[in-house]
């Protein structure tokens, strides 16, 4: 094929209409065509690194053989990708005809196309592997079930609810047919228990039994930047429920769940639970309000950050179809529309629920929920009591005959409505 080279036509002065029409024909390229060709390429490489990203976060998840052979596929789209790239480079070297430039960008165009496909294809590959779905089906709880084993992922918040709840259940005299188990870290969050899973998370945790029935070996302590008992308590269990709940910092705001800041990861922890656990139902822990003089309670109000944890429950069921959800928040809101309130609103340290009815109350909304649909037993009328406490500490109560009838109500009130606030002395059980 007959080359033109510029230089030469511009010396010797033939062809002058001819390397004229070439010389605006290249400077038209450089300007637009090849800009652009530049930019395509430069963004299939910007794909292929977040391609990468998302296959070694597979590497935990998905099965080695899926890993191995979708490294491969990336490896053959980024040398494809140079490939082009050397050949645009080429093309610059002023050496090609004006036909043949033409041809060439028709070729590296068709190329593009063909490139972005490949990427799209890639991407698909990576999601299905990854086990997310464009709609979640999150099966109904069975109450029914067997041996119904439960495991609840949050924090101390978790900790509040499940305070008094082995009490709670022993006083009710149901049977022992289940297994409930926590995975606590201090602040954790939807992040903290991803970056967990990925050994990425700077504290410790544990996994520890609650209620019921004991299950071997998912016990235990876990260590910062060491997932190995958090994946182990995920794969090795088939579980029937799993909670998760929000960090307190961020609990009112629904729109910081999703995405990748502090307070994001929503999607990839509830993805985690989908792969291990596809047949478990997904729940989730609605926690309490702050007190509203709390230094961190930006409403200024328990009742108006409860109520803002509460529109976030609903975005959450809306958007991800989880409808079982334990509104303890709601319990304990309830209670604070009580006469029984104070200045205190039954929290000692303003974030935490105090000692004797705070967490009483949070565990009679957690057994109402979860056990009372089970076994036919409410919680209203449970003997359990706490009366040595002393309440001379600010935030705690006794539980006595009176105080206890009270939360009980407040308790089945939330899981009645969990988005109204009810007082319970308004009401004859």
């Amino acid at each position: 094929m007959k080359k033109l080279i510029i230089f030469i036509l511009l010396g010797v002065g033939l062809f002058v209409s001819c390397n004229a029409e070439l010389e605006e024909r290249v400077e038209v390229l450089e300007k637009t065509t090849v800009i652009f060709l530049k930019s395509s390429i430069s963004d299939l490489y910007s794909e292929c690194q977040e391609l990468k990203a998302a296959i070694v976060a597979l590497e935990k998840t998905a099965s080695q053989d899926d890993v191995n052979d979708l490294k491969k596929a990336l490896s053959k789209l980024e040398a494809e990708i140079t490939k082009l790239n050397s050949l645009l480079e080429t093309m610059m070297d002023g050496y090609y005809t004006s036909d043949e430039i033409d041809a060439l960008l028709k070729q590296m165009q068709t190329e593009i196309s063909r490139l972005k496909e490949s990427v799209a294809e890639l991407e698909s590959r990576i999601e299905n592997a990854s086990g997310t779905v464009p709609q979640m089906y999150n099966p109904p709880v069975n109450f029914q079930k067997a041996d119904l084993k439960v495991l609840d992922i949050g924090n101390s918040y978790t900790q509040d609810a499940q305070t008094y709840l082995p009490q709670i259940i022993q006083a009710s005299g149901i049977g022992t047919d289940f297994s409930l188990y926590r995975a606590f870290r201090p602040n954790g969050s939807f992040k903290t228990w991803v970056d967990c899973w990925n050994d990425a998370d700077n504290d410790a945790y544990n996994v520890a039994f609650c209620a019921g029935t004991q299950i071997n070996g998912i016990s235990g302590n876990g260590y910062n930047n060491d997932g190995t008992l958090f994946r182990k308590a995920l794969q090795t269990v088939k579980w029937d429920i799993i909670l998760i709940h929000q960090v307190s910092t961020y609990s009112n705001d629904y729109s910081l769940w999703e995405g990748h800041g502090a307070g994001g990861y929503l999607q990839e922890l509830i993805r985690l639970i989908r792969i291990t656990n596809p047949q478990a139902t997904i729940g989730y822990l609605m926690t309490h309000s702050y007190r509203g003089s709390y230094w961190a309670n930006s409403e200024g109000s328990s009742l108006l950050r409860w109520k803002n944890i509460a529109e976030a429950t609903k975005q959450l069921k809306l958007e991800y179809d989880i409808d079982f959800i334990i509104p303890y928040g709601t319990a304990v809101q309830n209670l604070r529309a009580s006469s029984l309130n104070d200045s205190y609103e039954f929290s000692e340290d303003g974030t935490h629920m105090g000692a004797g009815l705070g967490d009483y109350v949070a565990g009679c909304c957690y057994f109402e929920s979860l056990l009372a649909p089970r076994y036919g037993v409410s919680v209203l009328g449970n003997a359990f009591r706490i009366t040595n406490l002393s309440e001379s500490v600010g935030g705690r109560r006794n539980v006595t005959d009176e105080t206890a009838l009270v939360a009980q109500k407040a308790a089945i009130l939330a899981t009645l409505d969990m988005w109204t606030v009810s007082n319970p002395d308004n009401y004859d059980m």
